[in-house]
């Protein structure tokens, strides 16, 4: 890469930073009031999917919440690490995404030991997997192939934690490989900075690496974390 290439993507990323931290304040503000308003909405409505609806939403809200706040405090230089469960993090990621997952007729399945835990800040961590599997469910998708199917696995090997998320879906050309985790770079029309991120999450908040395996069937993204 050129220096002026690279001169380029750092004046980006820290236009993009600087956006970001001006936004924050302005959208914690509306998400509590969102959140207010969902709790009355669930006090008082009594159809029951209806209901289990509406949690979900709350669900989500606060996720984004908690994303906003651990950003914040990433500013702030205010970030706190404790040990979570892996399966459960998990669990809640897949249950605000599952209409996504069965409108898709994705068939999602998970190979994940319950009592695996990692120490980190367990909003980081949401962040990087609701990435990956939502980018596995938009290549499964686009793809033509009548069985669709996602499978998340997360297990010890040796000292390191090692967490796929394996899809079946549109796949990614070889020449394309080496660009998935340089910012900017996107396969459809998204800011490209999914990946990116969640790679230095993974890198400097987990000690750890992502890494991707594509065949003739699947293409996983690999998690490695020491512990």
């Amino acid at each position: 890469m050129t220096k002026i290439k690279k001169i380029k993507q750092l004046h980006n990323l820290a236009n993009f930073g600087r956006l970001s931290a001006g936004i924050i304040h302005d959208l914690i503000n509306p998400l509590n009031a969102l959140e207010l308003n969902l709790d009355q909405a669930i006090d008082i409505n009594k159809n029951k999917k209806c209901g289990e609806n509406l949690k979900l939403a709350k669900l989500a809200c606060l996720n984004m919440k908690n994303i906003l706040i651990s950003a914040k405090n990433q500013i702030n230089c205010n970030d706190k690490k404790n040990y979570f469960n892996i399966k459960k993090e998990i669990d809640k990621m897949i249950k605000l995404i599952n209409y996504k997952i069965k409108k898709s007729n994705i068939n999602l399945k998970t190979e994940i030991h319950p009592s695996i835990k990692i120490y980190g800040q367990k909003t980081k961590f949401n962040r990087v997997l609701t990435n990956l599997i939502i980018n596995a469910v938009d290549a499964c998708k686009k793809s033509r192939k009548k069985y669709k199917e996602i499978t998340i696995k997360a297990f010890k090997q040796k000292k390191k934690l090692i967490i796929q998320i394996i899809d079946n879906g549109c796949g990614i050309p070889q020449s394309q490989k080496k660009q998935l985790f340089k910012p900017f770079f996107s396969q459809n029309n998204s800011l490209g900075l999914g990946l990116y991120l969640s790679n230095q999450i993974i890198k400097n908040s987990f000690n750890g690496s992502i890494e991707t395996k594509i065949n003739d069937k699947n293409t996983i993204f690999q998690i490695k974390i020491n512990c």
